[in-house]
């Protein structure tokens, strides 16, 4: 457990410390650089800006890239997934990925995530769980499939929205099985690189890539659909400046490439540059501008370096304290989900005990571990007398009461590290354990058959005792004499059938 924790404390100190020199580099050069950025001449500056942006680009996509390949890896690795893609449970594979989509959105924007089949059907779209079976009519798609490798780029969705996509095939055990792959829209580089270059970014995509009725559609889902706008050949489909007035839309309109053209925007005015915009196929399909806002180009310099130094100074006390916050913050939540989605996935909701799953998975283990232990292996088959007229007549609610009261004295009597108790139906448990000889299992058997008894719950309608009794069946078998724990099993449930004929509230041993 210490181990974990400072593998813990080493992820906070690996993300925040980097973050903070991160931040007073940048801090640093924004300060320290704005001098000398602002006296050159606002040609050269606007030029510069636009060198940076095929960079910074270039850099921010590789990097989402990058950052997709390496979750795709991990989720590749899960043999749930593995299991309920194979298994073709959709049901099962969106309510144990949903969460892990959801993280992945907030923490890395994700807006897209899907299972396709191999003849490039959609199986499920964790970002919209009710659509799917739709053909995937897409390049990336294709060339994963072609390639059975990764494919990555910018494309189109179905909602005509370019989006950032990696595609990988799935294999289980050499056997492709379909494909999986996470996008996000690139709406997020506006943002992104408006703010890291301090300027403006519109981006424009030709009328020949989407019809005007599509377009209108989108821009009516779109929840910032205020800086959409129609141009003669393009549309402005996103943009860091709200209000695109006549004169700026004139220049947009332009299928050339624009070099340091300067415009009045209101009452800005900007110097623009301009470059081709490409999809995964490397055609053109619109472009991407860059605007630099020179209006008050000189103005109080040096008493903006000197209040920007204070701001940012104060900006990043702040993102310290708040990230520092945020990273134990988030990952304490991360750890809670979780040690809770482990729980889950193995323990009965109502009881606590360990479920029917992981009885499956978990007894065959306690079979070799008791061999290890020359010990024999015991299983009871505990069923609850009458129960259904229980629940008929006392409700549902004090049924599951008493379903509690005998999880309990279950685990109040098996407490040893190789006893394990089992919910595996209704109102049937299973006590698993390892035992010397046969009179030691049969005496923890009486014990628990009397003690559910002692428990005193009132039960009418159990004939014969007018309380809350349990019938067991009992089979102690040698390790070395079981080839399948399903043989043990079905004898203890025989036992259990035998005591129930023979009057219920008692244990018999298979023999």
């Amino acid at each position: 457990m210490k181990r974990d924790e400072m593998d813990k404390l080493n992820i906070v100190l690996r993300v925040v410390f980097p973050f903070v020199l991160g931040l007073l580099l940048i801090a640093s050069v924004s300060i320290f650089g704005m001098y000398y950025l602002q006296k050159q001449h606002i040609k050269k500056q606007s030029y510069k800006v636009f060198e940076n942006v095929s960079t910074i680009l270039s850099q921010t996509i590789t990097s989402d890239i990058e950052n997709f390949v390496g979750t795709i890896e991990l989720l590749k690795k899960d043999p749930k997934i593995i299991k309920y893609f194979k298994e073709k449970d959709r049901d099962r594979l969106f309510l144990y990925l949903y969460q892990i989509y959801s993280d992945f959105n907030e923490m890395y924007n994700i807006t897209h995530f899907y299972f396709h089949n191999i003849d490039k059907t959609n199986f499920i779209r964790i970002h919209n769980r009710d659509k799917h079976s739709d053909y995937i009519d897409r390049i990336t798609l294709s060339k994963a499939f072609e390639t059975a490798n990764y494919s990555s780029g910018i494309e189109f969705g179905i909602y005509h929205n370019l989006t950032l996509r990696v595609v990988a095939p799935i294999f289980n055990e050499d056997e492709l099985i379909g494909f999986i792959e996470l996008g996000k829209d690139i709406d997020y580089l506006t943002r992104r690189l408006s703010k890291s270059l301090n300027g403006e970014i519109i981006f424009t995509i030709s009328k020949d890539m989407i019809s005007k009725e599509n377009f209108e559609v989108w821009t009516k889902q779109a929840a910032k659909n205020i800086y959409y706008k129609e141009l003669d050949d393009f549309y402005v489909i996103d943009s860091s400046i709200k209000y695109i007035r006549s004169e700026l839309q004139d220049l947009l309109n332009s299928r050339n490439d624009i070099s340091n053209i300067e415009v009045v925007n209101g009452r800005h005015t900007f110097h623009v540059n301009s470059t081709p915009f490409r999809d995964v196929t490397g055609k053109e399909i619109g472009k991407l501008y860059v605007l630099l806002d020179t209006s008050d180009e000189f103005k109080f310099l040096i008493s903006l370096i000197i209040e920007m130094s204070l701001i940012v100074g104060a900006i990043i006390i702040a993102m310290i304290f708040y990230y520092w916050k945020y990273v134990k913050k988030t990952e304490k939540k991360l750890n809670k989900a979780h040690e809770k989605i482990h729980s889950l996935s193995i323990k009965d909701g109502l009881t606590m005990l360990y479920n029917r799953h992981f009885f499956n998975d978990n007894v065959p283990l306690q079979i070799n571990n008791a061999a290890r232990n020359k010990k024999k292996i015991t299983f009871l088959m505990i069923d609850a007398d009458n129960f259904k007229k229980y629940n008929d007549n006392y409700g549902h609610v004090k049924g599951d009461i008493v379903l509690k009261e005998i999880a309990n004295t279950c685990k109040e009597l098996f407490q040893r590290s190789t006893d394990m108790c089992y919910r595996v139906g209704g109102e049937e448990f299973v006590v698993v354990f390892e035992s010397e000889n046969d009179e030691y299992s049969h005496s923890m058997a009486e014990k628990l058959c009397k003690s559910i008894e002692n428990l005193d719950i009132e039960h009418k309608y159990n004939d014969g005792y007018n309380r809350v009794t349990v019938s067991i069946g009992m089979c102690t078998s040698d390790v070395q004499e079981i080839t399948n724990f399903d043989h043990i099993y079905a004898n203890a449930d025989k036992a259990l059938y035998l005591s129930k004929e023979n009057g219920r509230n008692r244990v018999t041993k298979y023999c």
